[in-house]
């Protein structure tokens, strides 16, 4: 999908950059110009990983009923290697360890659809710090209720219930404890939870909530970020005027401050051909502390606008894709987007 502008998932690059700090060990120059040339090579990977994460978790989540979208940030701090999840009750977090090693996108919604129905349907399974609380507190009915809603958001969102079972499977079997956060090793009685995760599966095959019983709707289609690949946002900004009220507002918002620094280098310059060092130092920290409150400012107002778009915009993107990639899909994209969300005149 082609977003080189205004709408990015911006606020989960937010949290995971909040959740990624850490201590760093000194380093020679050497060292620290090849991590960075490292995470320069990095950088395309995770931006891409945190775009289909989101897609998965909205394709997931999108539906009646549920107007509060769980964000799911990539976490890739310095225990980023762990195979492990978890849910502060406002956030899903995967680690990275955890995307790599599960490299379908069934696989990985039925562990975004797990840390969901801990959310929704119970507690978050870490504390709002990042610090995880132990899974040995979550009961048998916990985890398999989890479990069944889990499989039941796959099936809903079209995904295959099967893969989510398999996924249990996969993650108790092939993952030694020493290579994981322990994410499915602490939880209890596994064996059970995987012949009952088949029960459920069973039931969803056949149309049932496997809780209730209750027939459910047919599902929908399934969508991953793979398959958004037609939108072009660069043309959506254009011919949406929902897209460019937003765009024109951001503009004009960035315009004035960078009038204010300009002017403030103009008279920095100013004061420095006077030949007063004392009053050019003042004019030089008066200056750098204007341009530091003006970006802080800009970084503000970019995430206002991301909270305001972020979601609409994606929603509709999933209700395009799921009519089916015909005609001119960046064209009913900007309508769409017009006639859901501009005010009426």
């Amino acid at each position: 999908m082609r977003r080189p502008g205004l709408i990015t998932i911006g606020l989960v690059l937010l949290c995971a950059g909040l959740l990624s700090g850490g201590c760093v060990t000194e380093l020679t120059p050497e060292e620290r110009q090849a991590r960075e040339e490292l995470l320069e090579k990095l950088r395309p990977w995770r931006q891409e990983q945190r775009n289909r994460l989101n897609f998965l978790s909205l394709s997931l989540q999108d539906g009646p009923g549920r107007p509060a979208i769980l964000p799911v940030i990539l976490y890739a701090g310095q225990s980023g290697d762990r195979i492990d999840a978890g849910c502060t009750g406002d956030v899903i977090a995967l680690f990275e360890g955890l995307v790599r090693f599960l490299s379908q996108d069934d696989e990985l919604a039925f562990v975004i659809a797990h840390e969901m129905a801990h959310c929704l349907h119970g507690r978050g399974s870490w504390v709002r710090s990042g610090v995880r609380q132990s899974y040995s507190s979550y009961s048998l009915s916990e985890e398999t209720q989890a479990d069944a809603h889990a499989l039941t958001y796959m099936y809903q969102a079209g995904f295959d219930v099967d893969i989510g079972v398999e996924t249990l499977v996969r993650l108790t079997t092939e993952v030694p404890k020493s290579l994981t956060g322990s994410y499915f090793s602490l939880h209890p009685h596994v064996l059970e939870r995987i012949a009952r995760a088949k029960v459920h599966a069973a039931a969803l095959h056949g149309g049932l909530h496997p809780l209730t019983n209750q027939p459910l709707p047919p599902p929908v289609q399934k969508v991953t970020f793979a398959m958004t690949s037609w939108v072009d946002l660069n043309r959506v900004t254009k011919e949406s005027r929902w897209v460019q009220r937003f765009d024109d507002e951001m503009r004009a918002f960035v315009g004035v401050r960078l009038n204010e620094v300009q002017a403030s280098k103009l008279h920095l310059r100013f004061v420095e051909e006077q030949g007063d060092r004392s009053a050019a130092e003042r004019a030089r920290k008066e200056s750098d502390a204007l341009v530091n409150k003006l970006r802080h400012e800009i970084e503000d107002k970019q995430i206002e606008v991301l909270s305001q778009t972020s979601l609409p915009f994606h929603r509709t993107i999933l209700q395009v894709t799921r009519e089916g990639i015909q005609g001119d899909p960046n064209a009913r994209l900007a309508q769409l987007l017009d006639h859901k969300y501009l005010p009426s005149h």
